[in-house]
């Protein structure tokens, strides 16, 4: 039971846990290539080519014409062309962000969404989504930005009905664009016919609001040492500590959300907007609070109680009055489902965040990003609670006051 409940938290919050940074695109486009062949010639008489800017389009078409009372084959084929701005954040922030190494993140393109094809809808068009060649990859709108370097995904095999919203995993693309011998500006994808039978005649069109989120750095946690033949395994165990005299359990919560919100369903995939902190590792913002009075840790959340539609977050205040300064001071927040201890940032067995330096500075630290509490979550009142210390380097007393928030939820 503690398991499924555990599970069930983890889908609710992972998005608002784990948090991401989002990357917008720089140019979103389409290179058109026509070819003409007189009627009979298996070789093109003549081409061109055409860049239509602000729009992505995938598709074959195919029609006839008659030039000079010549009759000619005409054969359309279309590459949605995106690149990303991968020096900036769509927030506007520095990109890559501080701790970001070639193996510690992970990035999918999200927001890839068909919202019109043509009349031929449904017919067997496939697509597939490929790199951009490093050298293509500037930012700018060029007849270039046809040009691939690999084989990414295959999306379809028919024009979907209804549309659909696709997320494709792309680390090992951005980690190229990112770290590669020869780093580019813009991170390059195009979406492609995967079939090259003329005749089919369809296209899709895709809604021009794609993103990449890059899901941002998580701690390791450092490996249990392995004992020695005839000697004890050791396990590490979350420090113990006398909990704050003020606190005292409670067997139930009672529920006082009343937010009853109208949520009307719409097809738009506007982005949410990035947040400025990142918790993974999470870094310290330096939001003005009251002079705090003692040394230790405050648990915050909106409220003990949600239900569908109230906003769910959570932060750690961290508090020393002086004067004396701390290094390397280790911080510990624990979601408590039941006896079971999993440890922020990464939820597991075992972790937990390092303050660099700990002045008279407040610090806040996210430990979940604000998110909407989802429908269908069940009801819970009692259980489940977060647990926040410091301790000293060595992990071995709690530094100052910890503190506990319980919560709930109920439909």
């Amino acid at each position: 039971m503690k398991a499924i409940l555990f599970g069930l938290i983890v889908l609710l919050i992972a998005e608002a846990a784990f948090a991401q940074v989002v990357l917008g695109p720089r140019l979103c486009s389409t290179h058109v290539h026509f070819s003409y062949f007189r009627c009979g010639e298996s070789f093109p008489s003549w081409f061109r080519t055409e860049l239509w800017q602000d729009v992505i389009v995938n598709g074959l078409s195919y029609w006839t014409t008659t030039v000079s009372y010549v009759p000619y084959e005409t054969i359309l084929f279309t590459r949605g062309v995106i690149e990303f701005d991968i020096r900036n954040t769509i927030s506007g922030g520095p990109f890559p962000v501080p701790g970001l190494t070639s193996f510690n993140w992970s990035a999918s393109l999200n927001h890839l969404v068909i919202f019109q094809t043509s009349a031929w809808q449904g017919t067997f068009l496939g697509a597939n989504l490929m790199d951009m060649a490093d050298l293509s990859q500037d930012g700018m709108l060029t007849n270039n930005d046809k040009d691939e370097r690999q084989f990414i995904a295959h999306l379809f095999d028919d024009i979907p009905i209804p549309p659909q919203t696709y997320s494709i995993d792309v680390t090992d693309v951005l980690r190229h664009d990112l770290f590669g011998s020869d780093p580019s500006p813009t991170s390059g994808y195009i979406l492609k016919p995967s079939d090259t039978i003329h005749y089919l005649r369809a296209i899709a069109r895709w809604k021009n609001e794609p993103r990449i989120s890059v899901y941002m750095p998580r701690r390791t946690p450092t490996p249990t040492p392995t004992a020695a033949p005839g000697q004890p395994t050791y396990t590490p165990q979350p420090p113990t500590a006398t909990l704050p005299p003020s606190w005292t359990p409670s067997p139930t919560l009672t529920p006082t959300c009343t937010l009853t919100p109208t949520i009307t369903a719409t097809h738009s995939v506007t982005p949410t907007k990035t947040p400025s902190v990142f918790p993974s590792p999470p870094t310290p913002s330096m939001t003005p609070t009251p002079v705090c009075g003692s040394l230790g840790v405050t648990l915050w959340m909106p409220a003990h109680d949600f239900c569908p539609g109230s906003s769910c977050s959570c932060h750690v205040a961290i508090c020393n009055p002086g004067p004396s300064i701390y290094e390397s001071i280790p911080l510990f927040v624990i979601l408590d489902v039941f006896g079971d201890y999993y440890f922020w940032p990464d939820f597991s067995a075992y972790a937990f965040e390092v303050i660099p330096t700990l002045d008279m500075q407040p610090l806040i630290y996210p430990v979940l990003q604000p998110f909407q509490w989802p429908e269908g979550a069940g009801s819970v009142t009692s259980g489940v609670r977060w647990l926040a210390a410091m301790t000293n380097p060595e992990q071995t007393a709690v530094m100052g006051e910890m503190d506990i928030w319980e919560f709930g939820w109920h439909p």
